[in-house]
């Protein structure tokens, strides 16, 4: 057998080098992805980017609808949100807050929305607002026709009544279109303000 020449070892040698520097290469390229996408995952209703963090530490109130104690109707209660300067980002925040119900205070409200509401994504289509929350949406939701409608036109009169530059509201589930929640009323098309459903207070 013939037996390898100095040279030859060493070529041998450095391609062997070469190729576990390429492997320990993509698994540590493996490694920090992996954990940069955990990063962005976030354990919140909404993941903190860039473009959502407030412009700065300024606040504004806003009106949120939530369903009176009695369930028959909306009642209002101030809050005070971070304040951005692009409409989408503002949208998107008072979502969050929104979801997160309405907290204490006087008269008590009741929160629609079940612990594990996430916001997924906002789009701004024109003049209508899509909203895509994930289907804990359906949680509280108990098959009575005015808790669904009054779960809904929570999040849709709250955004409409405080941004005039909208005029719609679609919901989306998931990221699909629904044609009803509970069987009730008709999520499948863009929504519009209905004050019927909302009061001044009890």
């Amino acid at each position: 057998m013939t037996s390898l020449t100095g040279k030859q070892k060493l070529f041998i040698l450095l391609g062997g080098a070469v190729c576990v520097s390429f492997i320990v290469g993509i698994l540590l390229a493996r490694i920090w992805l992996g954990n940069d996408r955990e990063e962005q995952k976030g354990g919140s209703i909404y993941a903190s980017t860039e473009e959502t963090r407030p412009v700065s530490t300024e606040k504004i109130t806003y009106d949120f609808f939530f369903p009176s104690y009695s369930g028959d109707y909306l009642l209002p209660r101030r809050i005070e949100v971070a304040k951005f300067n692009e409409l989408k980002a503002q949208v998107r925040e008072v979502v969050v807050t929104l979801l997160q119900g309405p907290g204490e205070g006087s008269p008590p409200l009741v929160n629609p929305f079940s612990e594990k509401i996430r916001l997924n994504e906002i789009f701004l289509v024109n003049n209508v607002v899509v909203i895509d929350v994930n289907s804990a949406l359906r949680d509280k939701i108990n098959g009575g026709s005015t808790q669904e409608i009054l779960t809904v036109y929570t999040i849709v009169d709250t955004v409409l009544y405080n941004f005039s530059a909208l005029q719609g509201v679609q919901i989306l589930l998931d990221g699909k279109e629904c044609e009803t929640l509970a069987g009730h009323i008709d999520i499948g098309r863009p929504l519009f303000m209905d004050s019927r459903w909302m009061r001044a207070r009890e």
